[in-house]
């Protein structure tokens, strides 16, 4: 956060709504285009290889961001379910 979003603060929720688990980060820093995720995928590669793990796990993640409006990242952790 404070080497991307240019602030010192950040915000931390872990949610546990119906049958998974959701983890909020959001922070009041810079914040970013998220249009140009696509395309400048070389200076964001971080995001979308995070976003590509997780959906190899079965997790999905969501970006909401705007520059001068900080960023909000929402996790959403599927845990695999017992088998009979």
């Amino acid at each position: 956060v404070v080497k991307h979003a240019d602030t010192r603060e950040a915000f931390i929720i872990l949610e546990k709504p119906d049958d998974h688990i959701r983890l909020t980060i959001r922070d009041g820093g810079k914040g970013f285009d998220t249009k140009e995720i696509n395309a400048q995928s070389l200076r964001l590669g971080g995001l979308l290889n995070i976003r590509h793990r997780l959906n190899l796990m079965g997790c999905s993640l969501q970006i909401e961001s705007q520059p001068g409006d900080g960023t909000q990242v929402i996790i959403d952790i599927f845990p695999k379910r017992a088998k009979p």
